[in-house]
C-alpha cells in the first residue's frame, strides 16, 4: 500500500509541477528529456531521442513545446552549424528540480509509512 501511495504522490507532483504544461504527454518522456538536456554538453534532438529511447517525432514535439515555454534553450557552438543543440534553461532547471524534490518527499513518506506498518 505504501508503494501505491508513493506512486500517487509522485504522479501528483508531476501533475502540479510539469503536467499542466503537458497534460497529454507521457510523464516519463517529459522528465527524460529535461534530464538529458540538464547534462553539461548541449545535445541535438536526434541525440536526445537516441539517449532517451523516445521516438524522434515525439521528442521533436515535446522539445518544441519546452522551448516555447522557456524550459529549454537552443544553442549553437558554431554559427555555421546546421544542427541546433539544446540545453535546459534556468526556468527548466527550476521545474525539474522542483519535480524531483517532490518525488523524493513522496518516496520518503512512503518508506516511513512502510516502516511504521511493519
Amino acid at each position: 500500500m505504501a508503494y501505491l501511495d508513493a506512486f500517487l504522490d509522485m504522479m501528483d507532483a508531476y501533475r502540479v509541477e510539469l503536467g499542466g504544461a503537458f497534460p497529454l504527454a507521457d510523464p516519463r518522456s517529459v522528465v527524460l528529456i529535461l534530464r538529458e538536456c540538464n547534462k553539461p554538453v548541449p545535445k541535438s534532438q536526434t541525440q536526445i531521442a537516441q539517449m532517451t529511447g523516445i521516438p524522434q517525432p515525439n521528442v521533436a514535439k515535446l522539445m518544441k513545446k519546452m522551448i516555447a515555454r522557456g524550459w529549454l534553450e537552443v544553442t549553437r557552438s558554431d554559427p555555421k552549424a546546421t544542427v541546433k543543440t539544446v540545453k535546459i534553461s534556468f526556468s527548466g532547471y527550476g521545474m525539474l528540480d522542483s519535480f524531483e524534490k517532490a518525488c523524493q518527499r513522496a518516496a520518503k513518506s512512503a518508506s516511513k509509512a512502510k516502516a511504521s506498518s511493519t
